[in-house]
């Protein structure tokens, strides 16, 4: 059974520094729009707590609705009840790595991951994509960008996680009695 995930209050990104979260400074994030559950939903899956932190703050900021895990154990967790429309994977993870865990997603569903590592080699690349990742981003990277290759993909596939949302209130909207039906 899947539930819809609320979006949390919005945070202002606090200061970052450049060497401490691999992230480089980015322009002023966009306002989200007022639906959360028409956001798309992201699982971002990442060991370092700093860099998950500040990519889910940034992506909120930025008008999607966020989800993370520490590892891949938890992200299958989170998985098995919660639809979402995109998954960001470190590929360094402790136990199993995220190319492992891009293989057993992508046998499953058809989900797009965007890995985002600091392995940022030709050949780190190559075998990222041919893991089953949509896109790879080696750190450090600029926030903003993250943002436009996560809005790229979701051009090529449309949030199926929102649109089932919006269906779930639709349909909830027509079958929910009334108080005058007496029930």
């Amino acid at each position: 059974r899947r539930h819809v995930i609320k979006a949390p209050a919005q945070a202002p990104l606090p200061k970052k520094d450049e060497k401490e979260t691999g992230m480089q400074d980015s322009s002023a994030p966009s306002a989200p729009p007022a639906d959360p559950e028409s956001l798309p939903h992201v699982l971002v899956v990442d060991d370092d707590d700093r860099i998950r932190a500040l990519v889910s703050r940034y992506l909120k900021a930025n008008g999607f609705l966020v989800l993370t895990a520490s590892d891949a154990a938890r992200a299958q967790a989170i998985l098995d009840r919660t639809l979402v429309d995109l998954l960001v994977v470190d590929v360094m993870m402790p136990g199993e790595s995220g190319l492992d865990f891009t293989r057993r997603v992508r046998a499953k569903t058809d989900i797009p991951v965007l890995l985002l590592t600091a392995l940022g080699e030709s050949a780190d690349r190559v075998a990222g994509l041919e893991s089953g990742a949509d896109d790879y981003l080696p750190k450090p990277f600029e926030p903003r960008e993250l943002v436009l290759r996560l809005r790229a993909i979701l051009r090529r596939r449309p949030p199926v996680a929102a649109q089932q949302s919006a269906q779930m209130r639709i349909c909830l909207l027509y079958t929910s009695p009334s108080p005058r039906d007496g029930l």
